[in-house]
């Protein structure tokens, strides 16, 4: 194995902390061993326990991360060795990441990296310009590769449905006063200096009203028709599952960035366990993971992130603990 230096440790966080999350709460931390091998840690600090109380999110999240963390260590020309959820007593502990052999990546995985700082997560609506098919098809393998199906709905029936669900679910969680607590707790005004949640879409919201979220029911708050739309989907619904998930999702968002192609991230109909059973059949069997779609946007915005100073500590079990 090749000891990751401290530089490079720092380079390849500040590139892993780009991953999307939910309400953009970055829920990870990196440890970089004495051995000069990175590991990524959930952060429960960070989590959601009303919208998210099994971390399944969470460590979607986390593995998007993790597919970054792997692509940097393949730019910087060795192969990535990876051990995921290495140790059953520490459950917080999602994967071991070393750097091996030397290693040539292919122009796909260099671009992939290269449009790290390109992917955005898109949050108004997309341009009337069709994804290519063969984009599609790229993106379907690349999920294939990790082991996720990635189930592109274009049936209208089945967009009609989806479409319902989410309705559906939105109304449940307007009735759940500790999932809009949380959103209130992670929407951060346009001026904070904090690096974490997402800026409120209308400024000073009045105290005790709904966040725009949960009360804004204009055809621009539901699924955009004009997108390609597609549900991940795992075979099983465990924390390996979840991370592969979230390794699938990074990498076909990046490579969808690289042509352009943006994504909105729906995750309110998989937040809601009676709506989630119910999106599963749209994905023809398997656990719906993410709901998200493709387009080409006119503009994007871009969320602050966590310093790697914030995210990468010593591999010290203690300090570790802490955050666990």
């Amino acid at each position: 194995m090749v000891r990751i230096g401290p530089d490079t440790a720092e380079f390849l966080v500040g590139a892993s902390v780009r991953a999307p999350s939910v309400y953009n709460t970055q829920p990870w931390r990196f440890a970089h061993r004495d051995d000069g091998t990175i590991e990524v840690w959930a952060d429960r600090c960070q989590a959601l326990p009303a919208a998210d109380p099994a971390g399944r999110e969470l460590v979607i999240s986390c593995g998007a991360a993790l597919a970054t963390l792997v692509l940097g260590i393949r730019w910087f020309g060795h192969q990535a060795v990876v051990r995921r959820l290495p140790d059953p007593a520490q459950p917080n502990l999602l994967a071991h990441v070393a750097a091996g052999p030397a290693y040539s990546p292919g122009q796909q995985e260099l671009d992939m990296f290269h449009a790290v700082l390109d992917r955005h997560t898109h949050r108004g609506r997309f341009a009337d310009i069709a994804v290519a098919p063969a984009l599609l098809a790229r993106l379907t393998t690349l999920a294939r590769s990790a082991g996720v199906r990635a189930c592109l709905i274009r049936d209208q029936r089945k967009l009609r449905r989806m479409t319902r669900l989410t309705t559906a679910a939105q109304r449940i969680q307007l009735r759940q006063p500790p999932v809009q607590d949380e959103l209130t707790y992670w929407l951060r005004a346009a001026d904070t200096p904090e690096r974490d949640g997402i800026v409120s879409p209308e400024p000073d919201p009045p105290a005790g009203t709904t966040p725009v979220r949960f009360r804004d029911t204009r055809p621009d708050a539901l699924p955009d028709r004009r997108a390609t739309t597609i549900l991940l989907a795992s075979g099983r619904d465990d924390p390996m599952a979840w991370l592969r998930a979230g390794e699938a999702l990074q990498r076909m968002l990046l490579h969808a960035a690289r042509h352009g192609v943006n994504a909105a991230i729906y995750t309110q109909p998989l937040e809601v366990p009676s709506v989630r059973a119910r999106m599963a059949a749209l994905t023809g069997g398997g656990y719906p993971q993410m709901l998200f779609q493709l387009g080409r946007s006119r503009g994007v915005s871009t969320a602050a992130r966590r310093t790697p100073a914030e995210v990468l500590v010593p591999a010290a079990p203690s300090l570790l603990a802490e955050h666990g």
